[in-house]
């Protein structure tokens, strides 16, 4: 389509809506790898800090009740 003005050739409304709507949708195909991969981060971290938790219960059991501190023996 040109113009009158030179012939320059405008976009066509149904271009510009396809084209608008590729660039959307490829910043939420990666922002939905980005939440995949932060959920399992997440699970990753929480299972590693379970296992010092479960160290220290088992052996805190192991202490025994009441740890008495001399200052003349440090």
């Amino acid at each position: 389509m040109a113009d009158g003005s030179g012939g320059v050739q405008k976009r066509t409304h149904s271009h510009h809506s396809l084209r608008q709507t590729q660039c959307n949708s490829k910043p939420n195909i990666f922002q939905s790898l980005q939440l995949v991969i932060a959920g399992v981060a997440q699970k990753e971290l929480a299972r590693q800090v379970k296992y010092p938790k479960v160290d220290n219960q088992i052996l805190r059991s192991k202490l025994p009740k009441c740890i008495m501190s001399h200052p003349e023996l440090h």
